[in-house]
């Protein structure tokens, strides 16, 4: 009995540490502040952070300090894996040496490339752009700026992977022609991966002295430029899609508080920027 009360008295101290939280950001900020916050609080990558933290709290009352240090230092992991510091951190550290360039104000090309993802086979079968669709945007705008006559979409489904019988190439070609861009613009070549790409193009241009401009995500290009010198072919880069955001103003408290928080977004984003990282200590 005294077991189950102590869990309860656990249980309702928690809800009240969380009330304050959000109350004392209503106070400071504003409402639509708080119900950020606590919107965040109670989505399951929310739930998991301070689920961890204070069962951390909880074994050190009971005594179990081993448990408790154990799962402390999964909290730690946790809060850092799906911080918003981390993702921003990780993000500018790719995209900083783009953040100057203009795509649409080089010297006209030969072809422009657009590197596959920026695009998927919605439920209703209608090809969609998406998180990295900026890049077919790009592509669309070059086009119709007369920077380039010819587009060349990348990329080719992995079978055992993908369910939906399309390849990306596929899905960039058709978006790029609902935008406007003629079918006799653009070309498509294959490739499973970004070295794959990176290879039919350079066997695509063994011409050195030609103009290729590649598009890609920001946060994606030192890879790219990294795989174009090992292949041997010369591009100018095209960045789009940037994550990082203009400072324009400094982050608000609230939003440094919220950044706090693990969220899907900021988990998906740092394993996204991590694997760019492996990619290039393993070298792909």
């Amino acid at each position: 009995m005294a077991r189950k009360s102590g869990r309860i008295g656990f249980l309702l101290t928690v809800a009240v540490i969380g009330a304050v939280v959000v109350g004392t950001v209503w106070i400071l900020w504003g409402r639509p502040a708080a119900e950020k916050i606590a919107t965040n609080l109670i989505l399951p990558a929310g739930v998991v952070w301070w689920f961890t933290f204070f069962s951390a709290i909880r074994l050190f009352q009971i005594g179990q300090r081993r448990g408790a240090m154990s799962m402390l230092t999964v909290w730690v992991l946790y809060t850092a894996s799906g911080s918003g510091y981390l993702s921003d951190y990780l993000v500018r550290r790719l995209e900083s040496p783009f953040l100057s360039m203009q795509p649409l104000e080089v010297e006209p090309l030969d072809a422009v490339i657009v590197l596959g993802g920026g695009g998927s086979l919605g439920g209703n079968r209608r090809p969609q752009a998406n998180g990295s669709g900026d890049r077919l945007v790009l592509a669309a705008q070059m086009y119709h700026a007369k920077k380039t006559e010819h587009i060349i979409c990348t990329g080719r489904r992995i079978a055992a992977m993908d369910s939906t019988g399309i390849d990306p190439s596929d899905v960039s070609a058709e978006i790029l022609k609902s935008l406007g861009v003629p079918a006799e613009a653009i070309e498509q070549v294959g490739g499973q991966n970004t070295s794959e790409e990176l290879h039919t193009v350079s066997e695509r241009f063994p011409e050195t002295q030609s103009r290729i401009g590649v598009i890609t995500s920001a946060w994606h290009m030192p890879r790219v430029l990294r795989l174009a010198k090992a292949s041997g072919v010369t591009i100018i880069p095209l960045p789009a899609d940037f994550r990082t955001s203009p400072d324009i103003e400094p982050l608000r408290p609230a939003q440094r508080l919220n950044a706090v928080i693990p969220s899907g977004d900021a988990l998906q984003t740092n394993g996204a920027m991590l694997k760019e990282f492996l990619a290039t200590i393993a070298g792909r």
